[in-house]
């Protein structure tokens, strides 16, 4: 049984930037370069998303889920608690928040990301490309 609580606390935005810091450099979008323990607080204290919940079993945290205001959603499980179905359990409830439409963005070599919000139900409806940098294209 997993249960949902907001962000309260500097031992949350601690156990948040431990878990971002082990996550693999292939399941990245949102950055390049691992931030900084300031920078990564001032982004969580900025309220960025929607909703952001650290993911609780018993006395543990085990991972963090939140929803943008755009109806994106996002998860990250703590590696020793994966294939264990607390995304799966946890991403249903994310539905009924916000707006109605849930969307999940995930790096093309995330296949254990893929399959999650597939098995959930998820289509694939796009595929997006960046550039990066100044130089001109011809």
């Amino acid at each position: 049984m997993y249960r949902l609580r907001f962000i309260e606390d500097d031992d949350d935005v601690r156990f948040l930037f431990e878990l971002l810091k082990e996550r693999p450099v292939f399941a990245n979008i949102s950055h390049k370069r691992m931030p900084s323990f300031k920078e990564h607080k001032r982004f969580v204290d900025s309220h960025p998303y929607y909703v952001w919940f650290i993911i609780w079993s018993g006395n543990d945290r085990v991972g963090s889920v939140h929803k943008q205001f755009d109806g994106e959603i996002g998860i990250a499980v703590k590696k020793e608690y994966q294939k264990q179905g607390v995304a799966s359990s946890i991403v249903p409830c994310m539905f009924v928040i916000g707006n109605d439409r849930n969307l999940a963005n995930v790096a093309p070599g995330n296949s254990m990301g893929i399959g999650l919000f597939r098995k959930l139900g998820f289509e694939h409806i796009q595929n997006t490309y960046e550039h990066v940098g100044k130089e001109e294209t011809k």
